[in-house]
């Protein structure tokens, strides 16, 4: 068994002509999935790797299986994603970073692939490539690409989160500092704030290869809703006033408020079907509703009246369940558009 290590440079692997990569995995209450995360790290290819794991004041035993491995943890105490990752970032050494969330893993190429796209293209601020969604059990379920060719990935971005998964982007530390790193206002769509900056203001590589594999499972944040709905239209409206000014921009932008409010607002609705059966409805999550997707509201009043298994056919039930399946949609829950439908020029 390894001991936890405070000094970074124990586990970068030994290469002084390599840039340093940061690989930073926030952790809370994650056991279940932060072994396989923390080992998909360390098993890069990539000659000089540090290993950052981050355990946010977790109440399960996350803090003992992080100690098994040579990596720097960080222990504090319920400060949240964004404030987890600023708090790596600033113990962190890496000319390059890369996000790892604990229930993800990384292929052992992702830092290679990054870092070599970065150096070709000193201009751009990360490197984005493919991943693939795979399920709780880590079986593969299917392939999403990125666009390799925009004429605007920040209009493409305006109009959907294609880049959809953090681990599968390396970012240049000097650009991404420039913006202020992740914003702790936000939670749940705080990396895609920071995406939208960093497009604003610098170009984006895409690329092909497959370097991250993104989990689906019950804890996927994607599954708040109501979270969900809130901080992303939050930060669409945030892009406001950079959008003005250039029509193709003022149309992805309006294209975004509405895919966004239709998506987790159409999700939220489901859920307040069912879970207005029991006492756990909030009225905070009904006035969500009705703020940001006031359709929802009549849907869902009539949903709660229906019999359950009508109501389980109308919004997409998973049999057996009794819970609004989230997958109804093939490409998951955590999905946004895929890079050749309609949400892209």
């Amino acid at each position: 068994m390894f001991g936890v290590t405070c000094d970074s440079s124990l586990n970068a692997k030994a290469h002084p002509g390599a840039a340093l990569v940061s690989i930073i995995v926030p952790c809370y209450n994650c056991a279940a999935f932060i072994a396989h995360s923390i080992e998909s790290a360390l098993a890069q290819t990539y000659s000089r790797v540090e290993v950052i794991v981050v355990d946010d004041g977790s109440t399960d035993n996350s803090a003992e299986i992080i100690s098994r491995y040579p990596v720097q943890c960080i222990r504090t105490n319920r400060e949240g994603v964004s404030g987890a990752r600023n708090r790596a970032i600033r113990e962190s050494g890496g000319e390059f970073l890369i996000f790892l969330d604990a229930d993800d893993l990384l292929l052992p190429h992702a830092a290679q692939v990054g870092v070599s796209a970065l150096l070709t293209h000193p201009e751009c601020c990360m490197a984005v490539g493919a991943h693939n969604l795979i399920s709780s059990e880590g079986h593969f379920l299917r392939r999403r690409d990125k666009p390799v060719r925009l004429r605007d990935y920040y209009a493409g971005l305006l109009r959907s989160n294609f880049i959809e998964c953090t681990s599968c982007v390396v970012f240049r530390r000097s650009m991404v500092a420039r913006c202020q790193w992740f914003s702790p206002e936000l939670n749940g769509a705080e990396d895609y704030d920071l995406y939208l900056e960093l497009a604003r203001q610098y170009p984006i590589y895409c690329h092909s290869d497959v370097v991250s594999e993104y989990r689906i499972h019950d804890g996927n944040a994607s599954r708040n809703s109501e979270m969900m709905l809130c901080s992303t239209l939050r930060v669409v409206r945030s892009q406001a006033r950079y959008a003005i000014g250039a029509p193709y921009r003022i149309y992805s932008y309006l294209y975004g408020f509405w895919f966004w409010r239709r998506k987790y607002g159409r999700q939220l609705t489901r859920e307040l079907v069912f879970s207005s059966r029991s006492k756990g409805v909030t009225r905070d999550r009904w006035k969500a509703l009705a703020s940001a997707y006031p359709v929802g509201v009549p849907i869902a009043l009539v949903g709660r009246f229906l019999p359950v298994q009508v109501a389980a056919v109308a919004f997409h039930i998973r049999k057996g369940t009794g819970i609004p399946d989230m997958h109804s949609d093939p490409r998951g829950a955590g999905a946004s558009s895929p890079p050749n439908s309609a949400a892209f020029p």
